[in-house]
């Protein structure tokens, strides 16, 4: 199944299970167990068997790789030779790309927010400028019986894994310790496909978190709802939980047996004071008016008045006129004018009255409305008691008075009539206020009744009187949420317990598999390890502890007591175990091991550790390792030959070349595969070549005439060794040992000479062999003569220098005969070193030399 298809499913089981656990749970025979059962099924357990071989990986635009390099896997063991620096890590984020969609680099301790693949994958230049390569990973692989290849590629930031995972294991170097120092539920994830509960432990561990949080879903009453629901639950009310119609009459019985109902009245601690001397002031005004003074005339000016009294006391009868001195003073006239100023001034003392007294009038009529003010009963406006009603009703009619007595605040204008209606509403508020006042004491006397209740159960029980059947039915509804968040917490629980038990019951033959593998490769005196499987309160699935086994110790943990090296060991023993037991078809690709290796190790690695996976009959690996370590690479060159390992070497180099960005020409630096065989030489020699153009003549023709030799004397010396083993036991058989590769190359030269002198004497002499005896005198003109002085360690090219044109001459001649000797994965032998014109040949010759000629026999 795709992991599409398997996301699909997941998902899909879980809504059958949360749908049949929501539709069935009131029921009271519902059983929870008996539900999990049918969906928490351990299927039998089956081993990922490949029936595909990885044939060949293309990469570009990829960190150090610029242009498309293509590397040819093995079917078994592919070794690429790789300096620091020159593109092992591009390599491993290459595969990692084209298998999970992104790096484990964007992943590896919780970086994801810092490192964006989109961002460092990319190739750049050698300037830091973005190249306009594409990023680009294809792999081909082929099913087996099928004759054409199929092709995977990866080409953009944004894809997961393809629907259908590649089988592919990376022990990537900076990943190498994660399997033992992630968390400990991180650790059952790495090791769910060895354990053979990778599908099920995923789709659990889904269940268990998704069920888990299930109650955020549901549906929440309001906070008022919900803490008035939570009084009435704690008043023992013996709801049936599952009949809203139940909980409703309930409800409402217990509140007809609440004796207080709504009178949650709070009582202003001061209605104010409506007695008043304003009924003495109303007097006193009444007085006052009736004693105003009558004028004929308009009252005079104060100056006017100041001017007669002045007159009068400088005037007397008979004198002439002080103000116009031409008649005479008259006493009638003197009389006239102090008479004026007598009214005058009673007016005056009226009028000053007055003033005071509706001044005072003003002043008593602003205390009181200070005193008194609205009285506000608004939170009674529903009451259905006796009590409370009237008292809403007093407080109306107050209220209206006051509102009118509000109408004679600052009222200049004050008349007898003005007051007397003032003095009709005193009298009205003082009745209304004392009416008010003997109601409320009442009402204190009802409500000290029921003072042991609080202030907040007095509003729940009024919000619960006026919202009855809300409150039932947020009452049902907490009922329900709560049984299904238990069902849930349950539900959880024992998927968490069902995964703890089937982990424990399987990792006891994990553990087995991952000691034998220590013994194979850990240094001496490494003590056993064993794995713990805990549950841990409020977290999905189990955790995985690695113990180390120590006499009269239980508790001892691999990370704390494990040397460095001791560590190395088993993270790659836990990781070759995974594989071993979830993938044995795998491509496994190893990131440069060399540095947990040393001198006694390295050899314990390759024969007990890679050799392993060869010896195995039951696996199908193909394996690559990156290395920058000579000695790991001779030594695992000399195990694939002496176990008849079939082997791909490559060195990855790094190149500089100029590159052309729009119209510009830049600095590029990239990485290449260059294949460690004859192929692989004659590639180094054309670069040469293009580098450095063929010229006697310049200055650096010494230099140039020695590292061109060179070059002609490695491709030479790998055309011999690729030959040798053609014709070896391994091969053809033409000779009946295996091939020496590292025995002299003058001695091979000797050997492969005479041998295929020998086969050329015995085979018949049908002429479809004249070709082929041919070809093998172009081989011994190869491989003696003229060309011998380059294979010749005594003539090394910084000894004697050949003439660059000579150099030339042979490396074209080499480029012929490399036509012959390429691997060709269409010709239909068994044997992979026997895929190319050379090992046809040999093989049909040495065929015929036993009696069994294809061309006599069809002749």
């Amino acid at each position: 199944m795709s992991i599409f298809d398997l996301e699909k499913a997941k998902e899909e089981n879980y809504q059958i299970l949360v749908k049949q656990i929501k539709d069935n749970y009131q029921d009271h025979d519902f059983n929870l167990s008996q539900l999990l059962k049918k969906f928490l099924v351990v299927p039998k357990e089956n081993k990922a068997i490949k029936n595909y071989d990885f044939k060949e990986l293309s990469i570009q635009g990829i960190r150090s790789f610029g242009e498309e390099q293509n590397i040819n896997f093995s079917s078994g063991l592919t070794l690429i030779y790789a300096p620091n620096g020159t593109g092992k890590t591009s390599f491993v984020d290459a595969l990692e790309l084209l298998s999970e969609g992104e790096t484990s680099r964007k992943k590896s301790h919780n970086t994801e927010s810092e490192v964006k693949d989109k961002n460092y994958i990319p190739h750049k230049l050698a300037d830091g400028r973005k190249s306009d390569i594409q990023p680009r990973v294809s792999l081909k692989v082929r099913n087996h019986g099928d004759e054409n290849d199929v092709l995977y590629t990866w080409a953009d930031f944004s894809e997961n894994r393809f629907s259908e995972a590649l089988d592919i294991s990376i022990i990537a170097r900076r990943n190498m310790r994660n399997v033992i120092t992630d968390k400990p539920s991180d650790r059952l994830k790495l090791l769910s496909g060895p354990l053979g509960i990778s599908d099920w432990l995923e789709q659990w561990s889904y269940f268990s978190n998704e069920i888990s949080n299930e109650h955020k879903n549901l549906p929440q009453d309001s906070s008022e709802l919900l803490n008035v629901s939570s009084y009435l639950r704690e008043q023992d009310l013996e709801f049936d939980i599952i009949d809203l119609q139940h909980i409703h009459e309930k409800i409402r019985q217990w509140i007809a047996s609440k004796p207080i109902n709504d009178n949650e009245l709070k009582i202003p601690s001061d209605l104010g004071n409506w007695e008043s001397n304003f009924p003495v002031l109303m007097h006193d005004f009444e007085v006052l008016v009736g004693k105003k003074p009558q004028f004929n005339h308009e009252s005079q000016s104060e100056k006017y008045l100041d001017f007669i009294e002045k007159f009068l006391e400088i005037s007397h009868e008979g004198m002439p006129c002080p103000g116009c001195g031409k008649i005479d003073l008259e006493q009638s006239r003197i009389d006239e004018l102090k008479s004026l100023i007598e009214k005058e001034k009673e007016y005056s003392q009226w009028s000053s009255d007055y003033k005071q007294l509706v001044s005072n009038i003003h002043k008593e009529i602003n205390r009181l409305i200070l005193c008194n003010g609205i009285v506000n009963f608004g939170n009674l406006s529903n009451a259905e008691s006796e009590v409370t009603s009237r008292i809403i009703s007093v407080a109306n009619k107050l209220n209206e008075g006051y509102e009118k007595f509000l109408d004679y605040k600052d009222d200049p204008e004050l008349t007898l009539e003005k007051l007397q209606e003032i003095t009709d509403i005193l009298v009205s508020q003082k009745k209304y206020f004392n009416k008010l006042t003997q109601l409320i004491d009442d009402y204190k006397v009802q409500r000290d009744n029921f003072s042991h209740l609080s202030v907040v159960e007095k509003g729940y029980i009024k919000f619960i009187k006026d919202n009855d059947l809300s409150v039932s039915q947020s009452i049902y509804n907490i009922f329900q949420l709560d049984k299904l968040r238990e069902i849930f917490s349950n539900a959880s629980f024992e998927i968490d317990q069902k995964i703890q038990k089937e982990v424990s019951d399987r990792i006891i033959s994990f553990s087995d598999s991952i000691n034998q593998w220590m013994e194979n490769l850990a240094p001496a005196n490494t003590p056993a390890v064993k794995i713990n499987v805990k549950g841990i309160s409020g977290r999905s699935a189990a955790q995985l502890q690695f113990m180390v086994d120590l006499p009269g110790s239980t508790n001892t943990h691999a990370i704390g007591y494990l040397s460095d090296a001791q560590m190395d060991m088993l993270s790659l023993a836990i990781y070759f175990s995974r594989i071993q037991a979830e993938n044995p078809g795998s491509l496994i690709v190893l990131d440069d091991p060399s540095d947990m290796l040393d001198g006694s190790t390295r050899k314990i690695f390759v024969d007990k550790g890679i050799g392993t996976f060869f010896q195995d009959p039951s696996s199908h690996n193909q394996i690559v390792i990156l290395t920058h370590d000579d000695a790991l690479v001779k030594d695992l060159w000399d195990f694939s030959k002496n176990n008849n390992v079939n082997i791909f070497q490559y060195n990855m180099e790094t190149i500089s070349s100029q590159v052309i960005s729009g119209k510009v020409y830049k600095e590029d630096r990239h990485t290449v595969f260059v294949p460690r065989n004859f192929k692989g030489a004659l590639l180094r020699m054309e670069n040469f070549l293009a580098e450095n153009p063929c010229n006697d003549n310049n200055k650096y023709r010494l230099w140039y005439r020695a590292a061109f030799a060179s070059q002609v004397r490695v491709a030479l010396e790998m055309y011999v060794k690729q030959l040798s083993q053609i014709i070896s036991s391994e091969g053809a058989g033409i000779i009946n040992e295996p091939s020496n590769q590292s025995a002299e190359i003058q001695r091979l030269c000797n050997q492969i000479n005479r041998s295929l002198n020998e086969l050329k004497a015995e085979v018949c002499g049908h002429g479809a062999h004249i070709p082929q005896k041919k070809k093998i005198d172009n081989l011994s003109d190869l491989l003696s003569g003229q060309f011998n002085a380059y294979l010749n360690p005594g003539s090394h090219a910084d000894v004697i220098l050949p003439d660059s044109n000579v150099s030339k001459l042979i490396f074209e001649e080499l480029k012929k005969l490399s036509k012959d000797i390429d691997f060709d994965d269409s010709i239909d032998i068994g044997n992979e070193l026997l895929k190319n014109k050379i090992g046809v040949f040999l093989y049909e010759m040495k065929q015929c030399k036993e009696g069994d000629c294809k061309y006599s026999s069809s002749s």
